[in-house]
C-alpha cells in the first residue's frame, strides 16, 4: 500500500513541476509593448481549424498586476480570424509567477476577452501569431 502512495505522490509532484517548462516557445512579434510567442508544440490542425497556444510578454505591468498572459487559440485562417478559448494572466514575464486572473488580459483594453471573435490587423502581433500558426500547422 505505501509503495503505490508513493508512487501516486511522485507522479503527482512530477505533473505539477512540469508545468511552465513543458513549453517550447517561439517568439514570433517584438513591438514597444513587448514580444509575442507561440508554443510550437501545441500547433495543430483540426477539422480545417488551428489550435494553439499563444504567449503575450509585455514590458511593462498591466493594470499594475500582469507581466504577461498565456492563451489557447482556434484560428481560421481562410478567413483570417482568431478566437481566444481560454487565457491567464501571470504576475512575471515568460508565463511565470503567480496567476493573477484567468479573464484579464492587456487584449482586454480594446474589448477581448475568451470567446471573441478577432480580425488581427496587418503586422500586428496578433496578426503575426496567427500567420505563423497556419505556417507551421501540423
Amino acid at each position: 500500500m505505501q509503495s503505490k502512495m508513493k508512487k501516486l505522490l511522485l507522479t503527482a509532484l512530477l505533473c505539477f513541476s512540469i508545468n511552465g517548462f513543458a513549453f517550447n516557445w517561439v517568439k514570433v512579434s517584438k513591438n514597444s509593448m513587448g514580444n509575442s510567442y507561440v508554443d510550437v508544440d501545441s500547433i495543430k490542425k483540426r477539422d480545417g481549424l488551428i489550435y494553439c497556444q499563444v504567449l503575450i510578454d509585455n514590458l511593462k505591468s498591466i493594470a499594475g498586476a500582469s507581466y504577461s498572459s498565456i492563451g489557447k487559440w482556434k484560428v481560421d485562417c481562410s478567413n483570417e480570424k482568431v478566437v481566444w478559448l481560454s487565457l491567464s494572466s501571470y504576475s512575471k514575464s515568460m508565463g511565470e509567477g503567480k496567476i493573477t486572473s484567468a479573464t484579464y488580459h492587456s487584449s482586454n483594453l480594446v474589448g477581448l476577452t475568451p470567446n471573441k471573435i478577432l480580425y488581427p490587423t496587418l503586422n500586428s502581433p496578433y496578426y503575426n501569431l496567427m500567420k505563423f500558426a497556419c505556417d507551421n500547422a501540423k
